[in-house]
């Protein structure tokens, strides 16, 4: 049976691709002649992807999926599905043009590779499943629906909250409060501005490779497409991200421990006193969401597709690449390969579909190939952290123990007590949950994965402080928010509804006060 499936497999795809070879020499052939026409390179795009989608439904729904009828449910998927690559391809098209070259012709033949994997992955995915592949994902889309409806309330209860604490913050400290400001501006602060930077002119300067390119990338080219502000385009993005991170963590932690960890999971990480951050010109929301859909893809099943949205995670922040330790595990254990990895059968059980795993770090590696063309070197981010924020490595045991110092001896750094607190109470939160998690290890294989991933998170982020303030935690109480499995881990460690209500209330109540803080423009986290 194994044999005939993977036949089948291998006949369907070879098939996609000989339609996806025709598709883009039609799709092409007419963005060619709408551009000798003198037609916009971005209408153009529009016009022949329109072509190649009618004629990919066509072919690919009788040939490659060996659909014998028109599935209505399958056709609206479908449309949806492509019309959002297309919004990918535009994008993507936009930033060829602004930062590799100015020929229209030669930008859309660097463009067509990544938008043809997107488009296979995206419609093999969610458009041409069949009965069996639909039912082994144990989430259901109803579930799917159920939690995007949840996630989307709370992140309107949420937004709802930062803006009161914005209101407060603004009234309090006698700040002219008007709308953008409450909406907008009060939360672009920061680094926000160099992703507004990059944005609007890609990289120019070694010092702005320290923030990694989709984030900005996706900011630029959604304010290419709709005309909206950058620091509109960016906080638009966050919000939509935050709200499919929540409904991925929603259906991820259900699956592990059970709906009711599942909810308060997701009430805790809203209001933890950070998350003001899922809100603003800042990474969090688009990282995250990445994080938990390439973790449930991984744990139904979906290697291909987790371990591209690892890429796109690592490509947003480096510490994306991590993600690799949870989809490693997790492939182990399907695989049933257990541990003797000294043994040539451990390494025959892991199948060609292991050199995936390899695809988070090629994306890497091909990122810095483009650094050294563009910088001369293939780590500038090294030395940007270290010559502009004078960042270095320290044991998190010597970082801690410094922090330690400053908060008795606040005349030897220009932070708060107030801030050194929330930092030190930030890095106790980490070792507890690191803590907690070792209770779960033992329960299956793929927590293995998890503890690691918390582990080398922890490690990092507790790691690399800032000589010159002297900082030695910074930014950890933001950091904190990528341990998002071991949210799950503290939400059914506490069992009792009464103590994770008690605790989300007092969560919710400091993120009240440095949601004001942010707001105002102060450094915090």
């Amino acid at each position: 049976m194994t044999v005939v499936a993977l036949s089948t497999g291998g006949r369907r795809f070879v098939k996609y691709c000989l339609t996806g070879l025709l598709n883009t020499g039609v799709s092409y052939a007419v963005y060619g002649a709408l551009i000798a026409l003198r037609i916009d390179a971005a209408w153009a795009l529009a016009v022949s992807y329109a072509v190649g989608m009618i004629s990919s439904w066509l072919v690919n729904s009788r040939w490659t999926f060996g659909r014998s009828r028109v599935d209505g449910a399958a056709l609206r998927r479908f449309a949806m599905v492509n019309s959002g690559i297309l919004i990918v391809s535009e994008m993507s098209l936009h930033l060829i043009l602004r930062d590799v070259t100015a020929s229209p012709y030669l930008a859309q033949i660097i463009n067509l590779p990544p938008v043809t994997v997107v488009g296979f992955m995206a419609n093999q995915l969610l458009v041409f499943q069949n009965a069996k592949e639909t039912a082994r994902t144990p989430a259901t889309i109803g579930a799917f629906r159920r939690y995007l409806a949840v996630a989307t309330g709370v992140v309107i209860a949420q937004r709802l909250f930062v803006l009161a604490a914005e209101t407060y913050a603004a009234v309090s400290h006698g700040m002219r409060l008007t709308l953008y400001s409450l909406l907008v501006s009060g939360l672009a602060h920061w680094d926000s501005g160099w992703y507004i930077q990059i944005a609007r002119s890609g990289y120019t300067t070694v010092d702005q490779t320290a923030f990694w390119p989709v984030y900005p990338w996706l900011m630029g080219g959604l304010h290419a497409l709709s005309g909206l502000d950058l620091r509109v385009s960016g906080i638009v993005i966050s919000l939509v991200c935050f709200v499919f991170f929540l409904s991925f963590l929603g259906l991820w932690a259900e699956r592990e421990f059970g709906r009711r960890t599942a909810l308060w999971t997701m009430a805790l990480i809203v209001f933890f006193p950070t998350a003001y951050y899922f809100d603003a010109v800042y990474t969090e929301s688009l990282f995250l969401m990445l994080s938990a859909a390439a973790v449930y893809a991984s744990q139904t099943r979906r290697f291909k597709t987790a371990n591209a949205l690892v890429m796109i995670a690592a490509l947003t922040r480096n510490t994306g690449i991590l993600l690799g330790l949870i989809l490693f595990f997790d492939y182990i254990k399907d695989r049933q390969a257990g541990w003797r990895f000294w043994q040539r059968r451990w390494w025959r059980s892991l199948g060609f579909e292991a050199l995936y795993l390899l695809l988070p770090a090629a994306g890497l590696a091909a990122y810095c190939v483009w650094l050294k063309e563009r910088f001369g070197h293939y780590f500038p981010f090294l030395i940007a952290e270290n010559h502009h924020w004078h960042r270095g490595y320290m044991a998190p045991w010597l970082t801690s123990s410094n922090t330690l110092h400053l908060l008795f001896h606040p005349q030897a750094t220009s932070l708060s007590p107030d801030y050194i607190r929330f930092e030190m109470a930030s890095f106790a939160f980490a070792v507890m949950v690191l803590l907690i998690g070792v209770l779960y290890v033992r329960k299956s294989l793929g927590h293995v994965g998890w503890w690691l991933y918390l582990f080398t998170v922890v490690w990092i982020t507790a790691s690399e402080p800032s000589f010159d303030v002297p900082d030695y935690l910074v930014s950890l109480p933001r950091y904190v928010l990528m341990l998002f499995p071991g949210f799950i881990y503290f939400a059914d460690f506490l069992r009792s509804n009464w103590i994770r209500a008690a605790l989300t209330a007092a969560l919710a109540a400091v993120l009240f006060i440095t949601s004001g803080i942010f707001y105002r423009g102060i450094w915090i986290a």
